[in-house]
């Protein structure tokens, strides 16, 4: 059993709905009445069942890592600098859920982000944003679904490394972009973990490649892993 009393299932149907599969005709209609209860999904005019921004929110939950210790020294140090410099953070928790949806969803490490922390107060000064909202502000009191196009410390990022915003913002993400940012979020497997749970047949061997594909994202988007 999973968030919110989900079973493994029911996040296979979900993400089925999301992705607009063919195969989410095969839902038992039980479980299509208990989502839609639950207000995860909604039907379209066209007869077809989509997720809601609540349904949407839920899968990123689950889908996001949770309080690593790269994020903890990221915490750490960008509540520091605002401490520093007497500004409002916010809630601190609220920085930490913040903050690891924003490294989940960017791959954006340590130093930029810092960096681009210390940028913000220094050009805004007095009118600089609370920390968590840096990080993501809602667009509403009703917004739930956090987005990188309301993020200042994502645009403020982007603009200071000359990148591209398009990769991470299009709604269709190549799909072979979005699968690297989906492995890169793996942890490394136990390094006793049994040989017939590993994908190469080798821990070490996983280790290495979850590694070169880290590597690989970071080229992608110009910035060192």
């Amino acid at each position: 059993m999973m968030t919110s009393g989900l079973t493994m299932s029911d996040v296979g149907y979900l993400l089925m709905i999301r992705q607009k599969e063919e195969m989410a005709n095969i839902i038992p209609k039980e479980k299509i009445d208990s989502y839609k209860a639950s207000g995860y999904i909604e039907l379209q005019k066209n007869g077809k069942w989509k997720i809601t921004p609540r349904g949407g929110s839920l899968l990123m939950l689950i889908e996001t890592p949770g309080l690593t210790p790269e994020v903890e020294g990221i915490r750490d140090r960008i509540v520091g600098v605002y401490n520093d410099m007497g500004k409002d953070t916010g809630a601190i928790k609220e920085v930490e859920k913040r903050l690891i949806w924003f490294v989940a969803n960017t791959n954006f490490k340590e130093e930029p982000i810092v960096r681009a922390v210390i940028s913000h107060i220094d050009l805004k000064r007095e009118y600089t944003m609370r920390l968590d909202n840096l990080i993501w502000k809602p667009s509403n009191v009703y917004s739930v679904h956090m987005s990188l196009s309301e993020s200042t410390l994502f645009d403020t990022i982007i603009k200071m490394y000359g990148m591209t915003s398009d990769l991470y913002l299009r709604e269709n993400k190549n799909k072979e972009l979005a699968w690297l940012f989906a492995v890169s979020r793996l942890p490394d497997p136990p390094r006793k973990m049994d040989k017939e749970y590993t994908i190469t047949g080798d821990v070490k061997m996983d280790i290495e490649r979850i590694s070169d594909i880290k590597k690989e994202l970071g080229r992608r988007l110009k910035m060192s892993i």
